[in-house]
């Protein structure tokens, strides 16, 4: 029997404006200005999507948090994060299957 606790594939979304290293499956959709209430001036975000493999919701996030280069630019509004079932991939013509994609990620 492994060690390793059983992992589960996540979907996920979230608003990104600096690089990361996540070598996983990962897609931009599209980008936006989002206002920033507190400097009073917009950001460029791309909207992202991953694919991940994780114990829970919470590492998954974690996944793609601890992956991005410059911690002040780490995302902090994940759109979702969704389990999804053993069978799921998450290649489709939208969102093509890369060569230098790791999946199932290790």
């Amino acid at each position: 029997m492994s060690d390793q606790p059983y992992r589960k594939k996540f979907w996920l979304s979230w608003f990104e404006t600096g690089p990361h290293t996540y070598l996983g499956p990962w897609w931009i959709s599209g980008n936006s200005e989002q206002f920033n209430g507190i400097s009073y001036s917009y950001t460029h975000v791309n909207h992202c999507f991953a694919a991940v493999m994780a114990a829970s919701v919470y590492e998954a996030k974690s996944i793609i948090m601890n992956a991005h280069t410059e911690p002040h630019r780490t995302p902090r509004d994940f759109r979702f994060c969704e389990e999804r079932d053993d069978s799921w991939e998450p290649f489709t013509e939208r969102f093509p299957m890369k060569e230098s994609f790791v999946w199932p990620n290790p």
